[in-house]
C-alpha cells in the first residue's frame, strides 16, 4: 500500500522591522491564512520561507545614526509578539492536523548573537 503525502509550498509577505509588532502580527495572520488554504487543498504539511515572521534587513538592526555598519542591536525586536504568533501558529496547526514548517527569528542567551533561520516545525495532533 503506497502512502501519498500531499505538500504546500507558501510564500506569506516578510517584514523587515523586528520591532514592527504590527507587521508582524499581519505575517502571523497571513501565514494562517495560508495554512488554512493549503489545509482545503489537501495538503498534511505546508513549507513557509526561513524568514516567515520577520526577516530582518541588516540596515534595520545595525546601521549607527551616521549610517555606518555597526553591531547589531535586537532590544527593539517584539520578541513577545514573534511568540505569541508561533503559539498561533502551532495551535492551527494542531486544529488543522497540518506539519506547518516556518522560519523564526529566536533570542539566544546573551552574550550569543541572535539566531535568524530557526526552522520551526509544528506537529500536529495526533488522529
Amino acid at each position: 500500500m503506497s502512502r501519498a503525502l500531499r505538500l504546500a509550498v507558501a510564500q506569506s509577505t516578510v517584514p523587515e522591522d523586528p520591532g514592527d509588532r504590527t507587521a508582524i502580527r499581519a505575517a502571523g495572520a497571513e501565514v494562517r491564512a495560508l495554512m488554512r488554504e493549503a489545509a482545503e487543498a489537501g495538503a498534511r504539511l505546508v513549507q513557509f520561507p526561513e524568514g516567515a515572521l520577520v526577516y530582518p534587513h541588516k540596515r534595520v538592526v545595525a546601521t549607527g545614526p551616521d549610517g555606518t555598519g555597526v553591531p547589531a542591536d535586537w532590544t527593539g525586536a517584539a520578541w513577545d509578539v514573534l511568540r505569541e504568533e508561533a503559539q498561533r501558529i502551532a495551535a492551527l496547526a494542531g486544529e488543522l492536523e497540518l506539519w506547518t514548517v516556518f522560519g523564526s527569528l529566536h533570542p539566544l542567551t546573551p552574550p550569543r548573537r541572535i539566531l535568524t533561520g530557526r526552522a520551526v516545525t509544528t506537529r500536529p495532533a495526533p488522529a
